[in-house]
């Protein structure tokens, strides 16, 4: 999560007039505060709570990727369970990788012939 996509979502959202409506003002504080002080995200726990309050945001914006991440999130954890329970305990990560979510969610992991 980078400084750019914190300020594209923001842009968008105080366009759409929904900035102000979907976040309270500790959130959007938050979001300011990251923005002008980090460039990238490495905090686990900041990069969670970020990844709430844009899941908010999207949510208000209606925007279909909401969805996308909800359901890519359920498809992590259960295939990160599954590998686990065949012993590669490493796969334990799956369920909190961002990048993997998405490819999920967005149905890339299925085979479409």
């Amino acid at each position: 999560m980078t400084r750019e996509v914190l300020a594209r979502l923001r842009t968008r959202a105080l366009r759409q007039q929904v900035w102000s409506r979907a976040l309270d003002h500790l959130e959007r504080g938050l979001v300011d505060l990251t923005m002008r002080w980090v460039d990238q995200v490495e905090s686990g726990r900041l990069r969670r709570v970020l990844m709430e309050i844009l899941a908010k945001l999207v949510r208000a914006l209606d925007n279909g990727m909401v969805k996308a991440l909800e359901r890519g999130k359920r498809w992590a954890a259960r295939s990160s369970d599954l590998a686990v329970r065949w012993g590669d305990t490493q796969s334990y990560r799956w369920r909190l990788e961002e990048a993997f979510q998405r490819f999920l969610g967005l149905g890339l992991g299925t085979a479409n012939d």
